[in-house]
């Protein structure tokens, strides 16, 4: 076989192959990029999640008369719920520790912030009645001093998912 008739059958063979590998490492760029999004997205909801809980507390129903045991109904559905925003931020603290150290250090100072904050909110929350009529319905919580954590998360999530990162690991 003479070297004009190698390449014409490798040029042919070769150019599928190569793109066919390009286009598996550009999918996989791609995925890893949507799934550390999705990921850094739902960490940053978590944690809005657990600052609306002053207001849920705050909201909670009032025992009317004959019906007692709604109080302790609400104090059950406010804790589970509580709970299961907590677990979610726990998780999003494991997730991102694997993911990246900068953005996993600024959610530790989001959720850290967002604790002593809003945790204050529902301990004075708890201190107050039950709900019993609509002008309760509001509330003031200072959020001001968690602008920065939450800009400082932001930024280190965006600047982690940028196009050009290569993926932690190929599709196999």
């Amino acid at each position: 076989m003479a070297s004009t008739d190698w390449v014409a059958v490798a040029l042919p063979l070769g150019i599928p192959l190569l793109s066919g590998v390009l286009a598996w490492v550009a999918n996989g760029i791609r995925a890893d990029h949507t799934r550390r999004k999705q990921l850094y997205a739902d960490a940053f909801a978590a944690v809005v999640a657990y600052q609306e809980f002053p207001f849920r507390i705050n909201r909670r129903r009032a025992p009317i008369e004959g019906h007692e045991e709604i109080g302790n109904e609400e104090r059950l559905r406010i804790s589970e719920a509580l709970h299961e925003v907590q677990q979610s931020i726990s998780n999003y603290r494991a997730q991102l520790s694997t993911e990246s150290p900068a953005v996993s250090a600024r959610y530790d100072a989001l959720v850290t912030r967002s604790r002593e904050i809003a945790g204050s909110a529902m301990r004075e929350a708890w201190k107050g009645p039950p709900l019993d009529n609509d002008a309760g319905m509001n509330m003031s919580v200072n959020y001001n001093a968690l602008v920065a954590p939450e800009d400082e998360y932001l930024a280190a999530a965006k600047k982690d998912v940028k196009w050009c990162k290569a993926p932690r690991s190929l599709p196999i």
